[in-house]
């Protein structure tokens, strides 16, 4: 009997709960509305920014073990200054090998020189003499085949008037190359060479003394046998000054090999140098040194920069603008860049274009994305140097757009909507929303100017409820 009456009791009370519910539900849910109007929103949107510039990721042509780096990020550089240094120990001792095998070759240069010079000077006073002796033996033989004639004797004595002043010249060019070879201007090779040519001079003087001295003697009768044997012997002497020739030629050959050594050692010499500079990594550019991407210890490989530099050559600003923000920005737009610390001062930029596609924020902690925004500089901009920093003010004005507060709109489920009232019931309504001021945001469709919405939106609220729009609201 009790259980009966227990189980009575609680019937009842679940039904009284669903008709206090019931009646409930009938009853007008109050509720505060806005009338969507057209209004102005403003807009500034501030976003960080880099100062930008044409970079040059500069590499070391030579791998190597990186053993100084001179510059750090920021630091300011001109073109060819020192940006990083490679090992060259080994470089260097090869260049050493080279340098002095060069030194070597051309000291053996200047010595074959020096001996074709003094051959060559050698063998023309040897031939010069070796003819005059045969002119005079053969004048010497024509006297014993028809005795001696006055104009034979008058020529002769006019050869020896000659050669006396060339004695005399000879004499005087001598005692110059002593003096100047002295003082160090002229070479010992010169100096030889005017020594021997005194001596040549002495030579043909003497022959010519001589033969002249026996046209006066006259003819004897053995002096015929003399002249002919002094002719041979003269005609020998010349050929044998004559086969000197070919030592010189020899000489000559052998300088020539010589020089083709000097070539091979300079060539040799230049490409060692040539890759003792390829380890020294240099700025290509005037600029600002934007990342260091080694420390000294590191290997540097060809193609991997080591040294990243920026010049003022397209001298822009990228800003990074996220994704939420990018409705207050768009090309064209006259943006205010501000200086870091100094927020009074400021330029002017042009947004020349943003891109297609936003993307994840780098080194960002949480998942946020970014737009990049080129803006172009107005004005003068020496104050603005490759990798600082600023900030960017977007300014933007909409007038006349649809718009209701933000408390208006629902942002659950797949679109945004808005509660809309209609004869004391509220429907969901979807919306597509434009841009926004922080406060209000743009109705671009879904409703209409004067149309009323609730806001702030209460929870619970379903399709079709009773409302009771507060008054004075």
């Amino acid at each position: 009997m009790k259980r009966a009456l227990l189980i009575a009791g609680l019937i009842a009370a679940v039904a009284a709960a669903y008709w206090w519910t019931g009646e409930r539900a009938k009853a007008p849910l109050p509720i505060d509305t806005v009338a969507v109007t057209r209004d102005t929103l403003k807009s500034t949107v501030v976003a960080e920014a880099l100062v930008r510039a044409k970079s040059y990721p500069v590499s070391s042509e030579r791998p190597g073990r990186i053993v100084s780096v001179p510059v750090r990020e920021g630091d300011r550089v001109a073109v060819g200054s020192v940006l990083a240094e490679s090992d060259s120990t080994d470089v260097d001792l090869t260049i050493e090998q080279y340098r002095a095998a060069l030194n070597t070759a051309r000291l053996q240069e200047s010595e074959a020189r020096a001996a074709i010079i003094a051959a060559r000077t050698s063998a023309r006073a040897a031939q010069a003499k070796a003819r005059a002796m045969v002119r005079v033996a053969e004048a010497a033989v024509r006297d014993t085949q028809r005795g001696t004639r006055t104009e034979v004797i008058a020529r002769t004595e006019h050869e020896l008037a000659q050669a006396k002043t060339l004695v005399a010249e000879a004499a005087r060019q001598r005692d110059r190359a002593e003096k100047l070879f002295a003082e160090g201007v002229y070479s010992q090779a010169a100096r030889d060479a005017a020594r021997t040519n005194h001596e040549v001079a002495l030579a043909q003087l003497e022959a010519v003394q001589d033969g002249l001295n026996l046209l006066k003697a006259g003819p004897l009768p053995e002096d015929a046998d003399v002249a002919r044997a002094q002719l041979v012997a003269a005609q020998a002497d010349l050929r044998a000054a004559l086969s000197l020739e070919q030592e010189i030629a020899v000489r000559e050959r052998q300088l020539g090999t010589v020089s083709a050594r000097i070539g091979e050692a300079r060539l040799a010499l230049v490409r060692a140098q040539s890759e003792r500079a390829k380890l020294t990594v240099r700025s290509p550019v005037a600029g600002v040194v934007m990342r260091v991407a080694v420390e000294p210890g590191a290997w540097a490989n060809p193609g991997v920069a080591v040294v990243t530099v920026s010049s003022r050559e397209d001298l822009h600003v990228e800003a990074e603008v996220r994704s939420e923000d990018v409705h207050a920005v768009s090309a064209g737009q006259r943006v205010e860049l501000l200086l870091p610390g100094d927020s009074s001062s400021s330029l002017v930029g042009i947004v020349e274009r943003l891109s297609a596609e936003a993307e994840p924020k780098p080194d960002s902690v949480i998942r946020s994305r970014i737009v990049r925004c080129r803006i172009r500089v107005e004005g003068v901009t020496a104050n603005l140097v490759p990798g600082q920093e600023l900030d960017v003010r977007f300014s933007s004005k909409w007038i006349g757009v649809l718009c209701v507060p933000n408390g208006a709109i629902s942002l659950e489920g797949a679109a945004p909507s808005a509660w809309r009232v209609r004869d004391d019931t509220v429907e969901r309504v979807v919306v597509e929303l434009g841009v926004t001021d922080g406060d209000r945001t743009e109705i671009v469709s879904g409703l209409n100017e004067n149309d009323q919405v609730v806001a702030p939106i209460p929870d619970g609220l379903i399709e079709g409820r009773k409302v009771a729009p507060r008054a004075g609201r």
